[in-house]
């Protein structure tokens, strides 16, 4: 058997994956269902795209309930949850400041458009329906689309009964499965930010591995960081990363980014709510480049 390498471009980066041990046949058949799928999603949950579920959604919630099916339905409801597990770190209804024009690079925030939050958004399970009780509030999918394609991949993979694979989209996402053809699992190298040597591995076997943070590039493009803290209103212009890794793809996307916005004693209460999940932080201090690397320890509290 082969190898198959395959790659796309969505949701405004690089997908690419590598299957062992199938036939070319059978790796294209399964490439175009996942690139259907990818495909999917992102016409759902697209800000960009006009006619999107989830732009349709932002546009009529702030005014009346808006009906959702199923899928887009159980979403909402699950980052909400997210956000209350996260403690507000975790909150895409920063689409807000994007549409406020307040994130500008470079710009430190102004004042908040609104005191809103993803509590403001109202489901009624029973009508599968979705109401915004703020006016101005709306939802970003930047900071879960890509774990949640992840997650929708594996299944594509597993309904067709393949078990091994390495999958990155963006190579800030990765989903790998079943072992490496020439060792246990996968090991995952994360480079330093400012030269080519390894932070840290992960070895990985049936998991997930998200990284959030500020590199010199993010910094060139957004001086004052591009990751939003909607508790403080402010940019996050620390440098540095935060790695996760986990079985969600999801909720590994999730945690990174909430993990690099919020200080060291909510990062183990954070964490302590994902049983299962590994996390990394890699710091730097001021005119610093050596990194301080730490795992986030689990705390226990009986």
């Amino acid at each position: 058997m082969a190898t198959v390498y395959r790659n796309l471009f969505a949701m405004g980066t690089r997908f690419d994956m590598v299957l062992p041990g199938i036939d070319e046949e059978t790796g294209d058949f399964v490439f175009s269902l996942i690139r259907k799928e990818i495909q999917r999603l992102e016409e759902m949950l697209s800000n960009y795209i006009e006619f999107s579920s989830l732009s349709k959604l932002n546009k009529t919630a702030p005014k009346f309930p808006f009906h959702a099916d199923k899928e887009l339905f159980e979403l909402i409801c699950d980052l909400k949850k997210m956000y209350t597990a996260s403690l507000g770190y975790f909150d895409v209804s920063i689409g807000s400041y994007k549409e406020s024009g307040s994130t500008g690079a470079g710009d430190e925030l102004q004042a908040k458009p609104f005191s809103g939050s993803l509590d403001e958004i109202v489901t009624n399970e029973l009508e599968k329906s979705i109401w915004f009780s703020q006016p101005g509030l709306s939802i970003d999918s930047g900071g879960f689309g890509k774990g949640l394609a992840l997650e929708n991949v594996k299944k594509v993979l597993s309904d067709h009964n393949i078990h091994q694979g390495f999958i990155s989209f963006g190579e800030s996402s990765v989903l790998v499965l079943g072992n490496h053809p020439f060792g246990e699992g996968w090991k995952v190298s994360i480079p330093d930010i400012y030269s080519s040597e390894s932070v840290c591995v992960f070895h990985l076997k049936n998991n997930a591995l998200s990284v959030s943070g500020n590199t010199p590039a993010n910094l060139v493009k957004y001086p004052q960081g591009h990751i939003i803290n909607l508790i403080a209103g402010a940019r996050v212009s620390k440098s540095g990363l935060v790695c996760v890794s986990g079985p969600s793809a999801f909720y590994a996307e999730i945690l990174s980014t909430a993990l690099f916005i919020a200080g060291e004693e909510e990062q183990i209460q954070i964490l302590n709510n994902f049983p299962g999940y590994k996390a990394v932080r890699v710091s730097y201090e001021s005119n610093c480049k050596i990194p301080d690397i730490r795992e986030i320890e689990y705390t226990s509290y009986e």
